[in-house]
């Protein structure tokens, strides 16, 4: 028993270890505080958010809804040449980790203006986590029905919540 519970705790740290180092190489560590869109979109100080990193793997998906309470609602224009990196961690796994947070998705695979009310993919705000300075949410979504980059943040005077997500072909 004594044995097991050592290998428990080695394999939590080994696990824990690990994230932090992937998270420091795909440049997504809090303590950077990285910013996800560019500040022709959003003003620099969007930027502070809550620390989520997780992979929705669904044909189906066609928008996702994401995240906390009390925060108005933004979009970022779709564009090609957006100043931004492909990057996350792989998997759901850590999402346990963190109370409340609330995912669903919706239909609709079209969201190109700055006008969240305008397009059928939009953040549908529900009781949630609360923001803390400084840390950036990668959100990577896939669905082959589509292959444009976008850029999804939830703004709070412009100074909330972040998430990015691609489309992949």
């Amino acid at each position: 028993m004594k044995k097991m519970l050592l290998n428990i705790i080695f394999m939590m740290f080994i696990s824990f270890n690990a994230f932090s180092i992937e998270s420091y190489m795909l440049g997504i560590a809090p303590v950077f505080g990285y910013s996800f869109i560019n500040s022709s979109v959003v003003d620099d100080s969007y930027h502070y958010g809550v620390s989520v990193d997780f992979t929705i793997m669904d044909d189906a998906a066609l928008e996702v809804d994401f995240l906390m309470s009390n925060h108005d609602v933004d979009f970022g224009s779709a564009s090609t040449d957006m100043d931004v990196t492909t990057f996350g961690f792989y998997g759901a796994y850590y999402m346990e980790m963190i109370e409340n947070v609330n995912l669903k998705l919706k239909g609709g695979i079209t969201q190109t203006s700055g006008d969240a009310s305008a397009g059928s993919r939009y953040v549908e705000l529900e009781d949630g986590i609360k923001p803390s300075a400084g840390v950036g949410i990668d959100l990577e979504l896939f669905d082959n029905s589509s292959g444009s980059l976008e850029l999804v943040y939830v703004s709070e005077s412009n100074a909330a919540v972040s998430a990015m997500y691609r489309w992949f072909f």
